[in-house]
């Protein structure tokens, strides 16, 4: 490892002074996502991209399978159809699929707790995503709603057939496809690569997404804020809370989305999930967005956030604290790693931002030396 990576690693509010863009700040954490066979890593503060690297042969215009982190765009799509009056959470069913009517253990399950994978039906095989009518017709109640959670496809493909049904009778009447489209990914120019259907062209609402990282990012920026895009209102806070409130049963899982139970970190954080380790992190009240790619091998969850917060937490409140009254060994150290020629003075052809080397000028000469550089850091 290069001694200014390993000095940046050490101590990243350095580096930030001369990388205005932020990327050191997140580079311990790409780092550790890259050795875990990791593919992408972008990083959104207030809506803007301020850290973005791919690892292990993968390109930024690739689209990237999101396995089960498709299942967010379900829940998205729910609180569209809230906001629409299509459905309400606690209606039954049957108001739609009438058949379960004549069915007592069936008639009463709700679309709360179909989609919270509360309602006794089996998930099904993790990786085996039926049609709608496969599963309808695989549809059986194991146990009483809210007793038990279980995760798997069938609940989504049943919520699309739930939507194909409702959407049959709307006017004009739409495809399922085509309400996700109009209501959330077109007004937010969300264009995934693919999306894998059944012969019917019904979409894979547990798993079917294919798209880049920037891409997952557009809609990742719509739920840090709270469903507005660029001034409007594409879906309501308060349907997306009901997304973002888990069940009795399991609090760490609401419609569609993941979520913190760990009180280490941001108490609403949100995520989607999917096999092969594709998180997207939400944190709406740091408006802070990481989009995570990966075929994972040893990842572990914990010590990839605490690489990311740990930084932006240095990079915000920490960078605050008092500095001591002359530069450290590190800060040196670091200074040293930026002066190419050991002249004593970094110009702007040594570092990669000189509009920021420009602030740290205090005699506008052209160059920074050792002082000039450490007062700068002290006045952040």
């Amino acid at each position: 490892m290069r001694i200014s990576l390993f000095i940046a690693l050490l101590f990243p509010l350095v580096n930030a002074a001369l990388c205005a863009d932020g990327t050191n700040t997140y580079q311990a954490a790409a780092d550790y996502l890259e050795s875990k066979n990791g593919h992408a890593m972008l990083v959104y503060e207030n809506g803007e991209l301020v850290f973005e690297q791919y690892f292990n042969g993968w390109k930024s215009d690739q689209g990237h399978r999101l396995a089960s982190g498709t299942k967010s765009f379900a829940g998205a799509m729910l609180a569209a159809a809230m906001d629409d009056k299509l459905l309400t959470l606690d209606e039954p069913i049957s108001d739609t699929i009438t058949e379960w009517q004549s069915d007592p253990k069936l008639a009463k399950i709700t679309i709360r707790q179909l989609l919270s994978l509360t309602s006794g039906i089996h998930g099904g095989s993790i990786g085996s995503v039926p049609s709608y009518a496969e599963a309808l017709a695989k549809a059986e109640r194991k146990h009483a709603p809210g007793v038990r959670f279980s995760y798997g496809p069938v609940p989504f493909q049943l919520f699309g057939e739930i939507m194909r049904r409702k959407l049959s009778e709307s006017e004009p009447a739409e495809t399922v496809d085509d309400y996700l489209n109009r209501k959330i990914l077109k007004p937010i120019g969300c264009e995934p690569t693919l999306w894998r259907k059944h012969e019917a062209g019904q979409p894979r609402l547990p798993s079917g997404c294919v798209i880049t990282a920037r891409e997952w990012a557009a809609f990742g920026l719509l739920m840090v804020n709270r469903g507005e895009h660029e001034g409007k209102q594409v879906i309501s806070k308060s349907a997306l809370q009901e997304c973002w409130t888990g069940s009795k049963t399991n609090p760490r899982y609401g419609l569609g989305f993941w979520l913190n139970d760990n009180p280490a970190l941001p108490k609403d954080l949100v995520m989607a999930a999917g096999m092969g380790k594709q998180k997207l992190f939400i944190i709406p009240s740091r408006n802070l967005l990481i989009v995570q790619f990966a075929e994972a091998k040893g990842y572990d969850q914990s010590t990839f956030l605490k690489k990311v917060l740990g930084g932006n937490e240095i990079a915000g409140e920490k960078a605050k604290r008092e500095r001591p009254a002359e530069p450290g060994r590190l800060v040196k150290a670091r200074f040293t790693a930026f002066d190419k020629n050991n002249d004593g003075n970094v110009t702007a052809d040594e570092v990669r931002n000189p509009d920021r080397l420009k602030q740290m000028d205090q005699n506008k000469d052209g160059h920074v030396n050792l002082q000039e550089y450490w007062a700068h850091l002290r006045s952040l």
